[in-house]
């Protein structure tokens, strides 16, 4: 798949309003950090992102996935559920793409699957390296191109009320 990115970020804060029954407990913290997450802006990261998902998904109440400030370097991946519980998605630092095509195996490069009570947010960055991906672009002179990968994709979001 030719990378670049047609910055097309469906949506940085989404809630859904959902209580699970877990009363006044506090959430349970996923660091990407404490799953092997290197904030060099060059170890590829995604398999601690995928561990501390898997953690917080597995979850029997609320949880937080935290990227806290750096620059992480993700591959494409898809976080999937359903989960346990609702989760908050808190990106502090800087989410950097990969810039060799080879690394995506989807038409985007982060996708959220079948998950009730997802929050995004926390004020950091997702860095599609858009300008390595621009001369793959040769869609205004090939009718037969193929899309860039999207920087981020919700699939079925499902809040229930």
């Amino acid at each position: 798949m030719a990378l670049g990115w047609r910055f097309v970020l469906l949506m940085l804060a989404l809630e859904c309003s959902t209580t699970h029954g877990q009363g006044g407990r506090a959430p349970a913290i996923f660091d990407v950090t404490s799953y092997g997450a290197v904030a060099d802006g060059k170890t590829d990261n995604t398999m601690a992102f995928l561990r501390a998902w898997s953690g917080a998904c597995m979850w029997k109440g609320k949880s937080r996935v935290v990227i806290p400030k750096g620059t992480y370097t993700l591959d494409s991946v898809i976080f999937r559920g359903p989960c346990n519980g609702p989760i908050v998605f808190i990106i502090k630092g800087i989410i950097k793409a990969s810039t060799d095509p080879r690394m995506f195996f989807i038409d985007h490069w982060i996708g959220f699957q079948y998950i009730d009570g997802l929050v995004v947010k926390g004020g950091g960055t997702l860095d599609g390296q858009g300008p390595s991906g621009w001369p793959y672009n040769d869609c205004y002179s090939n009718p037969n191109c193929k899309p860039l990968p999207v920087v981020s994709f919700f699939y079925a979001i499902l809040c229930s009320s």
